[in-house]
């Protein structure tokens, strides 16, 4: 939440150059054109410019060499362990400031890079780009990187509220702490900005930082201490500052959560309080009321929350890591909060004593959650967005269909990638020098992969359907794969759900990988419906084209498939949609 709020004539933007944004940025509502900045440096956790390293003890921190309390509202504390990681933040803390925008109302963030020796960019993701394609910030896609001492100004309106956040998409530079929320009030809103709380959820690993493990890891060993809330954890019951919220009972308060993950996923509860899910990465939606929602690496949920059964006193909230093909729930160290819970208005309590049998649980990317009989799943298919098409789709469409298969695999141990492909970085800005890019992929074929690249071209307006599917030859690497589309919403319109028994998944048999050969023997790079008349989407059972939410991240099931539907907006020329998958591509 803001501690205070200005808007920024642009007559004065030179001025921000030695503004440092502590907290938030929140534009004006009058204001037609806001502007603010992020500069981009190094920070520490853990240590005091002035007292040096520090230690946690009881919620506190306290200076090594003085045994004196430090303001922890100064410092970037993580989850407290007491030695000090490098980070790469906008200015100065882990998360960055919050941005708060108005819809419909211009923007222009100017990132300046102090880092030595490091280029930068940064993505505002969810954020549509129609007609600003070069502010979508992807380095040698959509712009060349900002070189150390340089600045770019990112400069865009976002037309559709909810909640979204930036990052940098250069490197680790994400990884490492280079984050922050990014907010799009609407007039319509229900809840008021005031009565509006940011959670943003982090995997951390407080030993190793993000560049060394990934050089030194297979992915699927990769390791995370702790869940930071805001920036905030403790590991080992080391007592360290936590994210401290304040609601009372007779108000309406509105919760946005967002998964800031590098890798990891989420399971998000408020122990005695039940959310109302309200929209999902920036779509209202039919409300729904649960009791924990799985978050995937960049969704993000915005939930009311339900005081009708909630007394006077002190909440937990709890992030869990949640693993593997089974969704384990991880006991220890979870992300962990406090919600204080006031009663100025002596408002009764109704069945406060009731207890619930059955736990209902939102974004379950299969059947049934594994190993948990007393919990019900919800799936993201069940969410019914309350825009019409005509809210999201605003370009002129044509009578071109398209469909696509994707599957989001892994090669080997630490490369991910899309129908074999793995992609390669271009050494110039695809969206200013398409030509000198190739794009061709030469040695892949349906079982073969390669490096290069890869691009889709799609004709403007033209309806495409992309069935994202996670068809791995092994199930061991059947996992759970959360994929982003850069700069479009889509319309999740069918989820091929599957099932795990013990540690085994078993695959859709709606997707056919190979003329030759069998589906557990095909790397399915060139994969089909088994049922032909499925390619009319109209014949598919259970399609949801009414009211089928709409989304710009989403998690495929182990051995599943996500059916979703855009009207394709020039983005890049030659290459019309970045689709990223995986933990060295996120979104």
């Amino acid at each position: 939440m803001c501690l205070f709020q200005y808007a920024v004539p642009a007559c004065i933007l030179l001025l921000l150059q030695v503004i440092h944004i502590s907290v938030c940025f929140k534009c004006d509502v009058s204001s037609p054109h806001c502007v603010t900045s992020l500069i981009i440096d190094n920070s520490f956790t853990m240590i005091d410019k002035e007292k040096g390293p520090l230690y946690t003890e009881n919620r506190k921190l306290f200076s090594k060499s003085t045994r004196k309390e430090v303001d922890a509202n100064n410092i970037n504390t993580a989850d407290g362990w007491n030695l000090t990681r490098k980070l790469i933040t906008a200015n100065g803390t882990m998360p960055g400031p919050d941005i708060i925008v108005h819809q419909n109302q211009k923007i222009t963030i100017v990132v300046y890079n102090h880092l030595l020796s490091e280029e930068v960019s940064v993505h505002w993701h969810g954020i549509e780009q129609f007609g600003t394609p070069a502010m979508d910030g992807v380095s040698f896609v959509t712009q060349c990187p900002i070189l150390p001492g340089q600045s770019f100004n990112y400069t865009f309106t976002p037309r559709i509220g909810g909640s979204y956040f930036y990052h940098s998409h250069t490197g680790v530079q994400f990884d490492m702490g280079l984050f922050g929320a990014f907010i799009v009030l609407r007039k319509r809103d229900l809840i008021p900005y005031t009565h509006q709380r940011i959670l943003q959820l982090q995997d951390w690993n407080h030993l190793v930082d993000p560049e060394t493990m990934l050089k030194s890891m297979t992915v699927m060993n990769m390791e995370y201490h702790s869940v930071l809330i805001n920036g905030k954890g403790e590991h080992g019951g080391n007592m360290a500052p936590l994210q401290t919220v304040f609601v009372d009972k007779s108000e309406r308060y509105l919760f946005r959560l967002i998964s800031v993950a590098a890798n990891e996923h989420f399971l998000f509860s408020i122990p005695g309080i039940r959310l109302i899910v309200r929209e999902t990465d920036g779509d209202e939606v039919l409300p729904i009321t649960v009791d924990r929602i799985l978050l995937f690496t960049g969704e993000r949920f915005d939930v009311e929350l339900d005081m009708q059964n909630v007394t006077e006193g002190v909440y937990d909230i709890f992030a869990h890591f949640v693993s593997g093909k089974t969704l384990g729930l991880q006991e220890s160290n979870p992300g962990h909060a406090f919600l204080h819970v006031s009663n100025n208005k002596s408002l009764a309590s109704f069945n406060s004593n009731v207890s619930r049998e059955m736990e209902v649980i939102l974004n379950c990317p299969l059947i049934d959650y594994p190993n948990k009989p007393n919990w019900t799943c919800v799936h993201l298919s069940a969410l019914k967005s309350l825009n019409t098409k005509e809210d999201i789709n605003i370009i002129q469409k044509t009578s071109q269909q398209s469909l696509l298969f994707l599957n989001n695999d892994f090669i080997g141990p630490s490369y991910a990638a899309i129908n074999g492909k793995i992609f390669k970085m271009p050494s110039v800005a695809a969206l200013l020098q398409p030509s000198e890019i190739d794009t061709t992929c030469p040695g892949c074929d349906a079982e073969t992969n390669c490096m290069c690249s890869h691009s889709l071209n799609l004709e403007s307006g033209s309806e495409v359907i992309f069935v994202f599917h996670n068809s791995e030859t092994t199930d061991s690497q059947r996992v759970v794969h959360p994929i982003h589309i850069h700069g479009h919403k889509f319309q999740v319109i069918k989820i091929g759900l599957t099932s795990v028994d013990g540690s085994s998944v078993f695959p859709t048999s709606d997707i056919k990988c190979s003329d030759t050969l069998n589906n557990s023997v095909s790397e399915c790079y060139n994969a089909k419906w088994a049922n032909a008349s499925w390619n009319d989407y109209k014949n598919i059972p259970d399609i949801n084209l009414e009211n089928g939410v709409y989304k710009d991240t989403v998690a495929v099931p182990p051995g599943g498939y996500v059916i979703a539907r855009i009207w394709r907006q020039t983005l890049v020329s030659g290459s019309s949609t970045v689709t990223e998958v995986g933990i060295f591509s996120k979104a």
